[in-house]
């Protein structure tokens, strides 16, 4: 377990591991931006749940992580929805 992370660039590793997997299971289409957030915020929770149980990162560094991964895709989808 790293003490010292990049909570941000940990975010930010988590959202890009999601897109590379719905990119390599195929076509996903969702029906509006509200249903692609959604989908986004589930499978990065897993993923980032995953990297947790498996102990890479502490409670705190586990909370910092899910506050940063939805505040940026709250962020880019507050500005799709306007």
């Amino acid at each position: 377990m790293n003490k010292n992370i990049d909570i941000n660039w940990e975010a930010r590793k988590i959202i890009m591991a999601h897109t590379e997997g719905v990119m390599n299971c195929g076509c996903y289409e969702p029906k509006s931006n509200d249903e692609l957030c959604q989908f986004m915020l589930h499978e990065c929770a897993y993923i980032l749940t995953e990297e947790f149980l498996e102990g890479k990162y502490t409670p705190m560094q586990y909370n910092a992580i899910r506050n940063e991964v939805a505040k940026i895709l709250n962020g880019i989808f507050a500005h799709a929805n306007n």
